[in-house]
């Protein structure tokens, strides 16, 4: 072709209009059209043929090995790999939730035609994971698993453990401050990976006998060093979160043929995280632990010493000494709530509360009966609970609060309950401990005759004292959220402050004000007030006059506040529009939204931001200019003077 040719096929897009269209039809309809070109012609081979080789509805019926086709490396595969690089280009670019997400679930159709160009799958994998594990936007998340899963699923067999492994540690990076904000998140993305381990269990547990064994490293140079950072990072919100990830995978595919083998070492590790620094603060962490563990009981069928931890906890020496009014102590409702939900080290000054205490003691009886009650129909029942046994009597009898004494004494006589029926029953017993069928047989026999609601009979006691324990901490927990509501949980100055002290305050207790962080943001401007001239956005520079100093903080919080106000002027909602990207398979509601109005409203706003940035620039510079002024005025002033 000549150089007229070429000259002939240039495109000019002027306008956001032109361009949204083009971007909107191409995205929705280009798999459509790789799907006819495969379906007009050509030999696909025996596994490429429609039915048994190609792929789903919702992949718009492309093969799943199209590089067997006839057409696929002269004429398909260039236009793929031309099409899909630049959308992740685009990807790159983007910032906006709703366009990642449109531009995520188009590629996600197209995963199958990446198969023969790994490096362009590894470029797509990269922006999906970013999307995946961002704080924020829920609907490029759920658009960014869709590309992964079909990524893992579609590629090649030996790729399957990269995305596998990207999850794992894109997951681990993210989980490292856990906060009410970020708690849906972290949990979206543990279900992810838990779903997509059972596509492979043999990758699943390579990489989850890696993960183990990091842990178990750390682990190990904790208990032999005597450095603090090393128990931090143990004991950190990375290490927690991917033995919490595991352990639910574990729970998922129990079997010993799955990823049941991995359950004894993750208990051992789980076990040596309790112990590595037994401390009030670390309740917290000693609960979320002793609650996994539990998990991983229920699901292995398998005895965890689970009682030991919690016991400790009810035989501390604290409670020896009196708790201290809640007044100053930020434990009231919903701060009790976050620390133990959403911490691993309690705050010195919570610790010695009235309401911390409370909760951890109802926690640890609310853990130590499900433990208890899981093991209640056993035919070893009455010898295994000696021990905490023992040891609940004692809290019962030592315990300075009347309330704290009345459940443990509960708990202890349903246990003393449960523990005489199953000597009733196994007195009757005709068979031997080494007859291990009978004695499985024996313990199933005592689940089925305590079905709740059952005609054969009714729970041990027990396995009741446990449910009516937990509906008394569910209803607690509702009760300390809602308290959190009415308070002002919600706002954005206090989630900033939450993830504050989860990030820097979580090792000492304390926290960084939100007042505080706008001045440190203050200052930062004054510092670069150069740069941010030749942009044309508000500066503030130091100067020898005090009144100076003192005007361009808040000059500065007035200006970010205009400009906040602009910036809510330009938003645009686009969570409605997206919110059936889940539900809809084919994608075509993509196509009716009205992108031309999104990039109105937008450029109006950007242009009225930008205009009111200016604005404001020009007459803080006027002062600025005032003020220098004033200030070499009195410096010419006091040399006079002199």
């Amino acid at each position: 072709m000549d150089k007229r040719g070429e000259e002939a096929l240039k495109v000019a897009i002027t306008t956001s209009t032109v361009f949204t269209r083009v971007m909107t039809r191409s995205l929705t309809q280009m798999h459509s059209v790789f799907a006819k070109v495969f379906a007009t012609g050509g030999q696909q081979g025996k596994k490429g043929k429609k039915g048994k080789g190609s792929a789903s509805e919702g992949d718009a019926e492309l093969p799943l090995e199209p590089e067997r086709h006839s057409r696929w490396k002269k004429t398909v595969s260039p236009l793929a790999k031309s099409f899909i690089s630049s959308a992740v280009h685009a990807l790159e670019q983007m910032t906006d939730e709703a366009m990642l997400a449109f531009t995520l679930r188009a590629l996600g159709r197209l995963a199958p035609l990446m198969r023969t160009n790994e490096r362009l799958a590894r470029k797509a994998m990269t922006q999906a994971l970013s999307a995946w594990g961002r704080a924020d936007g829920k609907h490029a998340r759920h658009c960014a698993w869709e590309l992964l899963h079909a990524l893992a699923l579609r590629m090649p067999k030996g790729y399957f453990p990269k995305v596998l492994k990207g999850m794992s540690s894109a997951y681990a990076a993210g989980a490292k401050a856990a906060t009410p904000t970020d708690a849906e998140r972290v949990a979206f993305q543990r279900e992810c990976l838990v779903a997509l381990c059972g596509e492979d269990l043999d990758a699943a547990y390579a990489q989850a006998f890696a993960g183990l064994r990091d842990s178990a490293t750390q682990l190990r140079t904790a208990l032999q060093g005597r450095q603090q950072a090393d128990a931090r990072l143990a004991q950190g919100w990375k290490t927690v979160a991917t033995l919490e990830l595991w352990a639910q995978a574990v729970c998922a595919y129990p079997d010993e043929s799955e990823l049941g083998q991995l359950a004894y070492p993750l208990c051992q590790i789980l076990t040596g995280i309790t112990k590595l620094q037994p401390s009030m603060q670390r309740w917290p962490l000693r609960l979320r632990v002793a609650a996994t563990l539990a998990e991983l009981e229920d699901a292995t069928r398998s005895y965890i010493p689970l009682a030991a931890p919690l016991v400790e906890i009810l035989t501390s020496a604290r409670w020896r000494r009196p708790a201290k009014d809640d007044g100053g102590a930020g434990g009231q409702g919903g701060g009790i709530l976050k620390a133990f939900e959403h911490q691993l080290l309690a705050p010195k000054s919570l610790c010695d509360s009235r309401s911390y205490q409370e909760e951890a003691v109802l926690r640890t009886l609310t853990l130590l009966s499900r433990h208890l009650a899981h093991w209640s129909y056993h035919i070893a029942f009455p010898e295994l609970v000696l021990a905490p046994m023992a040891e609940l009597r004692r809290f019962a009898k030592s315990c300075p609060v009347e309330r704290f004494r009345r459940n443990a004494t509960s708990l202890a006589a349903a246990v003393d309950e449960s523990a005489a029926a199953v000597r009733a029953r196994r007195g009757k017993a005709s068979f031997a401990p080494k007859d291990t069928k009978q004695v499985e047989a024996f313990e199933e026999e005592g689940r089925q005759l305590a079905v709740a609601g059952g005609k054969k009979g009714k729970p041990s006691a027990v396995h009741a004292f446990y449910v009516q324990f937990k509906q008394a901490a569910e209803q607690r927990k509702a009760a300390a959220t809602m308290e959190e509501v009415e308070v002002g949980g919600g706002s954005s100055r206090a989630e900033r402050r939450a993830g504050m002290q989860a990030e820097g305050g979580a090792w000492g207790g304390g926290g960084v004000d939100s007042d505080d962080e706008e001045a440190s943001e203050d200052e930062d401007m004054s510092d670069d007030g150069e740069d941010f001239e030749e942009n044309e956005v508000l500066e503030f520079e130091g100067d020898d006059d005090a009144e100076v100093e003192e005007e361009a903080p808040r000059d500065s919080k007035k200006a970010k506040k205009a400009k906040r106000k602009v910036a809510a002027a330009a938003g645009v909602d686009v969570k409605g529009l997206v919110s059936s990207l889940r539900e809809e398979e084919s994608g075509d509601l993509l196509e009716d939204m009205d992108f031309d109005s999104m990039f109105d409203v937008a450029e109006e706003g950007g242009a009225a931001a930008k205009a009111g940035a200016a604005k404001t620039s020009k007459q803080k510079k006027a002062k600025r200019e005032a003020a220098k002024g004033a200030a070499k005025d009195a410096g010419k002033r006091k040399k006079q003077r002199r």
